[in-house]
């Protein structure tokens, strides 16, 4: 290849081959080079590998003699006269998440190490980051996708080189170092590690984050030659001698996240979709290798099941095999065990990631044993609390939260509940054409805008994917149809033209969410919320579990549909836009207006 340089805005792109004469000819030319902060990447058409250091000459001759990177083709070094250790820092995890989201080379990179961190000028570092993506995007064509449309992919939303902010960073450290260090020393006993959090705190984010870290750590893998010895932010591991492969999974209940999430997987060095389980996956393979896993982490592990119905007779048949495999003479008939009993007697290191809040159908685990299996945790100083928002931007977020309990509870809706939204886009409608059409207007200028709803209409059109097929819901004279598919809907090519239900947006982001409050939900006569069993169209939600001789009780639905509009409402990451009047809970929405409209008047006027 021909060698060449652009310059731009103070900085240099110098791109050469990846050879050892070629890269001392380039050293020669700049004595930064050999010290100075750089970052700089190497690449084959189908792998990247991006990395900062203060000397480029002796990281580039450690890389030479590391056999992994024999395909690697190509250098790109970004120089500028303002760098420093910081800047390099949050320009190589920046890039190193645009090439996972890009999709189009396997990223080689581990992640420990990259933390979110703020500096000195960030912001304006953070504009001159997007001219370098362009630079290596139209001039180097190291991307193929704008960096809206990266942003914007799932790739990208769940990479496992986020940066993680202290509390995350806190987090990882504390249980990777814990479990790195049982699984050197061959612990075979239990240890039950719990990651609670809300909606938005990052809890998907973190379980990938660590399925990677511990991942490289058990395959040896060794890309990184050892992190830069001049870098500070490394999680500092055990030597082990005897790496071998660990049996380590990833369980995600929802059908619909997991299969987002093996596409990531795909993409990044040292992890394969084979290690994205379902539930049913934990006894069968434990079963098949006669061997526990050395770590299972479980997403959404508020979604996992009891003994209950199942969507087809043929997992209800499995439950109960796998519980008289498992359990013998102790569940002779199949029926005591719970999914969370599979995981817990199948493995060595277990981390639970959950909000029990998010539970929606009564054969979820029961809030109690939630709240035994968190106190035994706190208990043995095995819980770690997520706080920190990082999908919603709102200003108020705490008292956004406490809005929409406010909604789904037994008073009106006062000026205090209501909090200032700031910037974020929180609007009330009662034209659901109004709407839509707003939302699309979103979905033009940024994407990922979609409606939602709770399960408040039969879903007629199921099945029949023709433009004949009738429409499930139909308000204010706009006819639309329940998600054609729920495999990743959310960036599916019909989306837009669609509602989406609950089992399709747990776990995933929206830039705008635009949300239909249904007749499901209505107030008594004394104003306080319920739900309206007969406008509730998930079967398996309202069911009672009578392979349990369980009964869902109004209270107990009342808990669950409540909850399911609360995981609708906080999808929104710059705004969330609420249809109103197709509720039994419109008066309560009316009243949020009526406050947000006296606001407004009253600012006017000051």
């Amino acid at each position: 290849m021909t060698s060449s340089k652009s310059v731009h805005d103070n900085y240099t792109i110098t791109c050469r081959p990846f050879e050892e004469d070629s890269v001392k000819e380039l050293v020669k030319t700049d004595s930064r080079l050999s010290n100075w902060p750089v970052v700089y990447i190497l690449s084959s058409p189908k792998e990247v590998y991006v990395g900062e250091t203060l000397d480029y000459d002796k990281r580039m001759r450690q890389h030479l003699d590391n056999t992994q990177k024999q395909g690697l083709q190509v250098t790109h070094v970004i120089l500028h006269e303002k760098f420093n250790k910081s800047v390099c820092l949050d320009l190589e995890s920046t890039l190193i998440n645009l090439f996972t989201g890009d999709g189009q080379r396997k990223v080689l990179n581990a992640n420990n190490g990259i933390v979110n961190a703020d500096y000195y000028l960030r912001e304006h570092y953070r504009r001159l980051f997007d001219d370098i993506f362009d630079n290596l995007r139209r001039s180097h064509k190291l991307f193929s996708h704008s960096k809206s449309d990266i942003e914007n992919s799932d790739l990208y939303k769940y990479s496992p080189f986020k940066q993680l902010n202290e509390e995350q960073k806190s987090t990882v450290t504390s249980i990777s170092e814990r479990i790195i260090d049982r699984i050197a020393n061959d612990h075979s006993d239990l240890l039950e590690f719990i990651i609670e959090g809300g909606a938005g705190t990052g809890k998907t984010i973190l379980a990938v984050y660590l399925m990677k870290l511990i991942a490289d750590y058990g395959s040896g893998y060794t890309i990184d030659d050892g992190p830069d010895p001049l870098a500070e932010d490394n999680l500092d591991f055990p030597s082990v001698i005897d790496r071998r492969h660990l049996n380590i999974g990833l369980v995600i209940p929802q059908a619909s996240l997991r299969d987002t999430i093996k596409k990531v997987f795909r993409s990044v060095e040292g992890l394969d979709a084979s290690m994205i389980l379902s539930p049913f996956d934990i006894p069968k393979i434990v079963l098949d290798r006669s061997k526990k896993f050395d770590l299972l982490i479980i997403d959404e592990a508020h979604r996992l099941n009891r003994f209950a119905a199942q969507a087809n007779g043929s997992l209800l048949n499995q439950y109960r095999q796998y519980n008289k495999q498992l359990y013998g003479m102790d569940d002779p008939e199949g029926n005591h065990h719970t999914q969370l009993d599979w995981a817990r007697d199948c493995s060595k290191n277990l981390i639970l990631l959950l909000d029990k809040t998010q539970a929606v159908r009564p054969a979820d685990i029961d809030s109690s044993d939630w709240e035994e299996a968190i106190n035994r945790a706190k208990s043995a100083s095995l819980h770690f609390p997520l706080s920190s928002q990082m999908r919603m931007q709102v200003s108020e977020i705490n008292r956004y939260k406490k809005l929409i309990d406010a909604i789904f509870g037994d008073r009106p809706i006062t000026d205090d509940d209501v909090p200032d939204f700031g910037e974020y886009d929180f609007r009330i409608f009662t034209d659901f054409g109004e709407m839509r059409s707003v939302l699309a207007e979103r979905e033009e200028k940024c994407g990922l805008s979609r409606i939602i709803a709770g399960y408040a209409w039969p879903w007629l059109s199921k099945g029949d994917k023709t433009d004949a097929a009738p429409f499930d819901i139909e308000l204010d004279g706009v006819g639309m149809r329940w998600n054609r598919t729920t495999n990743s809907w959310v960036h599916s090519a019909t989306a837009f033209q669609e509602v989406g239900s609950i089992h399709t947006i747990q776990g995933y982001d929206l830039n705008y969410a635009g949300v239909i409050i249904g007749p499901d939900v209505e107030l008594d006569s004394q104003g306080n919320y319920r739900v309206n069993r007969d406008n509730y169209h998930d079967r398996r939600g309202k069911a009672n579990n009578t392979l349990a001789n369980e009964v869902t009780s109004p209270e107990q639905l009342r808990e669950y549909v409540a909850n399911i509009y609360k995981v609708l409402l906080t999808r929104g990451i710059r705004g969330t836009y609420v249809y109103a009047d197709s509720s039994g809970l419109a008066a309560r929405l009316h009243q949020i207006q009526a406050i947000l409209d006296k606001r407004q008047r009253e600012s006017i006027q000051s």
